[in-house]
């Protein structure tokens, strides 16, 4: 029988084609087997002559053959990182990205400056991470998630189960429409602040993604009409007429295409006094800080 070590050289050398760097096609054998095996990384490296058993090998091969037909490692373990957490993820569901991390560093700063009577509404939760995590730091803070998928809500709903104490309402919705409408009229906070992660990517763009975004996740959590603005443009129209018929102060912080920035901040400034572009690590236009 192979022993670990030998099947992670052969392993390491098929993912090449799908990775196209050693290194990180000899991570991604790692944490394949490590899978496998559930354990650590760290686990292998103390058992590098351990061979594998029939059992072992047989589970590892369907691990590897997922991954060699390019589907994404959150998808074959059924998980994801995001801000430390682990959160659960499927194919009704975008894997969190990095860059979105962001997001919560920015609405904590709104967040800390605002009053007691203060509610956070996630858009389009998808898996939740973005509501999840805020909850997690921000106990006491009202928050709303909502989608307009129901397979999407589920998974955000066992991510809240798993990582949280107290409970988050979860509303399946579009957008602003009459439901959303109705809970926020009846919590009668003096201040909303809006997290925004709709899909925003133009159509034109397929071609130039990844085959495993665009063979494995949801291809209308990613794309929006209008070159991609269809879903922001109309959400921002939508919170434009909550405030002209509520008192409420609203915040919103939003994510979009770099390309959009410019161009989606002037669309702002009609409905909103201060709109401003904010960068990510990479310093691309990635954010949209508006506020009333």
């Amino acid at each position: 029988m192979k022993t670990i070590e030998q099947v992670l050289k052969e392993a390491s050398l098929r993912l090449f084609a799908v990775t196209r760097d050693r290194t990180q096609a000899w991570l991604e054998a790692e944490l394949l087997l490590a899978n496998t095996y559930k354990q650590e990384r760290i686990w292998l490296l103390t058992h590098q002559d351990k061979p594998l058993t029939i059992a072992i090998q047989t589970r590892f091969s369907r691990f590897l053959s997922r991954r060699l037909a390019h589907e994404p490692l959150a998808y074959i373990f059924g998980e994801a990182s995001f801000c430390g957490r682990t959160f659960l993820v499927n194919p009704s569901t975008l894997i969190p990205r990095v860059e979105t991390e962001q997001l919560i560093t920015e609405a904590s700063n709104i967040i800390n400056t605002a009053k007691q009577n203060t509610l956070v509404w996630d858009v389009g939760t998808g898996s939740g991470v973005l509501a999840v995590t805020l909850k997690a730091l921000f106990p006491h803070l009202d928050i709303l998630a909502s989608d307009i998928s129901a397979r999407a809500l589920s998974i955000a709903k066992k991510n809240a189960r798993r990582l949280l104490q107290q409970p988050i309402v979860f509303l399946q919705a579009n957008l602003l429409d009459q439901k959303v409408k109705l809970f926020l009229k009846k919590k009668q906070m003096e201040r909303l602040i809006v997290i925004v992660n709709l899909p925003y990517l133009p159509k034109s763009q397929k071609r130039e993604l990844a085959i495993q975004v665009t063979k494995y996740e949801p291809l209308d959590a990613l794309f929006a009409e209008k070159k991609g603005r269809a879903l922001n443009e109309q959400l921002i129209k939508q919170l434009h007429l909550l405030k002209q018929e509520t008192d409420i102060s609203i915040d919103v912080l939003l994510e979009l295409d770099p390309s959009q920035a410019v161009q989606f901040q002037r669309f702002s400034q009609q409905y909103f006094s201060k709109t401003k572009i904010l960068h990510d690590l990479h310093d691309r236009a990635r954010f949209l800080k508006l506020s009333s």
